[in-house]
């Protein structure tokens, strides 16, 4: 074999080499483009799903969450609404500010008395606070600054407003339903408008006593409330006392 042969063939080997090694290279960089297209595919189609259960959920939560029911007895305006407990502060804020007149907002609890206070001056409204840990002093002012209305709203525990008379028509906003289901037919004679929030932990005997109000309409999610909760425990914390020492 001459010398020319000998190099021709040194450089097809060379060049079959070379093909060889180029198609190994690209038969890698394709493999991970192949695994990255279908990561992204993948991706897009788990976003797609996970916005997919997203507005699913978030019509559930709105169907759940915005049940309410107004009704007129004997004169009186109440609203019940279905509200977690997450949700009643900013549902406090909305009914204050679009109120015209002063606001009694109820609480069973002190804790949430005071959440509820601080909340709303955060917000930047004129607002006292009246609950049995509150110094006897201030108690009497924050009343005083009510009846004469130098403040719009007072946020109060049930027990502590029972028997006050106010000079003026006015709303009453129940946090919670009262412990006392009296104190829930008090409210209605002292306001213009009663609005009760109402959910699975609302107190189990007023609940009761509500559904079988004959001078009450009573809404429907009231009654699957109780039927849910009838044979299951209500996880609801005991009243506080108090004594109103003026």
């Amino acid at each position: 074999m001459c010398c020319a042969e000998i190099e021709e063939a040194v450089n097809t080997c060379s060049r079959n080499s070379s093909l060889k090694q180029a198609e190994v290279t690209d038969i890698k960089f394709r493999k991970p483009v192949k695994n990255i297209s279908e990561g992204t595919s993948s991706s897009a189609v788990n976003k797609k799903n996970s916005a997919k259960t997203a507005s699913s959920v978030q019509k559930l939560v709105s169907a759940e969450t915005s049940t309410s029911f107004s009704g007129r007895t004997k004169g009186f305006d109440q609203t019940f609404e279905k509200m977690n407990h997450l949700q009643k502060l900013p549902r406090v804020l909305e009914l204050v500010s679009a109120s015209k007149r002063p606001v009694l907002v109820c609480c069973n609890f002190k804790s949430d008395v005071d959440d509820l206070w601080m909340y709303l001056k955060q917000k930047g409204t004129e607002v006292s606070k009246l609950h049995g840990s509150v110094e006897q002093s201030a108690r009497g002012e924050a009343l005083q600054d009510f009846k004469r209305q130098k403040i719009d709203v007072l946020v109060s525990t049930a027990k502590l407003i029972t028997g006050i008379q106010f000079p003026f028509v006015m709303n009453v906003i129940n946090f919670d339903l009262p412990q006392d289901y009296c104190d829930y037919k008090r409210t209605l004679v002292k306001a213009k408008r009663t609005i009760t929030f109402i959910n699975e932990d609302s107190p189990r005997n007023s609940m009761l006593e509500l559904s079988a109000d004959e001078e009450i309409g009573v809404p429907q999610f009231i009654t699957d409330i109780n039927d849910r909760c009838r044979s299951g425990i209500i996880r609801c914390r005991k009243p506080e006392k108090e004594l109103w020492n003026m």
